[in-house]
C-alpha cells in the first residue's frame, strides 16, 4: 500500500467546503429559489459582512453564556460526584435517579428548563437579583 500525500489530506476539507458552496450557489440559481426561502451563498456572505457587528455582539454573548453554563455544570457535577461517590448510602439512593434522568431525551427536557428559567442569558438572570 502506498502512503497518501499529506498535502492532499490537508487540502481535502477545504476542497469539500468549496465544492459544497459551489453546489449550494448553483442549486439556488438553477432552481430559481427565492432568497427568503433559501438564500444563495453569495447573499449569505453579503449578509454576514453587512451585519458583522450585531453577529459578533450576539456571538460574544452566546460564548460567555455557554462558558458560564459549562463552568457551573462542571463545578456542580464535580461536587455532586464527589459527594455521591464518597457515600455508599447516597450512591445507592441516587443511582436509580441518575440512570432514570439520563434516559430522558435532552430534546424533551430542554423546553422544561426554558419554561423554568425563561429565555435570556445567565448574566441577565444574575443581574435581576
Amino acid at each position: 500500500m502506498s502512503k497518501n500525500n499529506p498535502l492532499i489530506e490537508r487540502l481535502a476539507p477545504w476542497v469539500a467546503v468549496v465544492a459544497l458552496v459551489i453546489i449550494w450557489e448553483v442549486t439556488v440559481r438553477v432552481f430559481d429559489v427565492p432568497s427568503f426561502i433559501f438564500p444563495s451563498a453569495l447573499e449569505t456572505a453579503q449578509a454576514l459582512v453587512t451585519y458583522s457587528g450585531p453577529i459578533a455582539m450576539h456571538s460574544w454573548q452566546t460564548f460567555w453564556t455557554t462558558l458560564i453554563g459549562f463552568g457551573l455544570g462542571v463545578a456542580v457535577g464535580l461536587v455532586l460526584g464527589f459527594i455521591i461517590g464518597s457515600s455508599r448510602f447516597l450512591y445507592n439512593a441516587c443511582y436509580p435517579l441518575l440512570v432514570g434522568f439520563n434516559a430522558i431525551p435532552k430534546v424533551a427536557f430542554v423546553p422544561i428548563l426554558v419554561v423554568w428559567f425563561g429565555i435570556g442569558s445567565v448574566p441577565a438572570i444574575l443581574t435581576a437579583f
